[in-house]
C-alpha cells in the first residue's frame, strides 16, 4: 500500500471505517523531509486547524543509502499505527549510480566531498561543484541518497 492510498480519506483499516479522529488526520498531512540528517517527518493535522495530532518518523542507517519516498511511506505507516513491511525497512542499496543521486566521493587529500550526479559516461560520472564540473571514476562513489526528486525522468 503506497503513500497516496493511505492518505485517502474515508477508507477503512483493519475492516473497521476510519473514526472521526482519523479521518481529520487524512485531510491534511505535512512531510517533512531533511536529507541532511537523513529523516522524513509527517505531521497529520485536523481539518481546518494546524493543530499536530500525530507524528510519524523515519531516519536512514548511517550505512544506508537515504530515500525520501521511503522515508515518507515508513513516517506515514508509523503514524497511522500501522505495520512497516519488511522490504521498506530492508530496502537494497543501489548498486548502480545514476543522474539525480547524491554521491560521497572521499579525494585523494582525504576530504569527503557530497554531489549531486548531473551526467553519467561510460565509466565515469560527472558531478557539480560550484562553478565548475569534476569527473569521477564511477567506483569512486558511494551512493547517499537516490530520491532523485528534483530529476524530472
Amino acid at each position: 500500500m503506497n503513500v497516496e492510498t493511505l492518505k485517502e480519506c474515508g477508507r477503512t483499516h483493519g475492516g473497521k471505517p476510519f473514526d472521526y479522529r482519523l479521518e481529520m488526520f487524512c485531510v491534511k498531512s505535512e512531510f517533512i523531509v531533511n536529507r541532511d540528517k537523513r529523516t522524513v517527518v509527517v505531521l497529520l493535522k485536523g481539518a481546518g486547524t494546524e493543530l499536530v495530532y500525530v507524528r510519524g518518523i523515519a531516519k536512514a542507517a548511517p550505512d544506508d543509502c537515504f530515500n525520501a519516498h521511503i522515508g515518507k511511506a515508513i513516517a506515514l505507516r508509523r503514524s497511522l499505527g500501522l505495520a512497516v513491511p519488511d522490504e521498506y525497512l530492508n530496502a537494497p542499496q543501489p548498486t548502480e549510480v545514476r543522474v539525480g543521486d547524491v554521491i560521497e566521493v572521499t579525494l585523494d587529500s582525504g576530504e569527503i566531498e557530497k554531489k549531486p550526479v548531473i551526467s553519467l559516461k561510460a565509466g565515469s560520472l560527472n558531478a557539480h561543484l560550484p562553478g565548475r564540473i569534476i569527473q569521477y571514476p564511477s567506483h569512486y562513489a558511494k551512493i547517499i541518497n537516490d530520491s532523485r526528486e528534483e530529476v524530472s525522468v
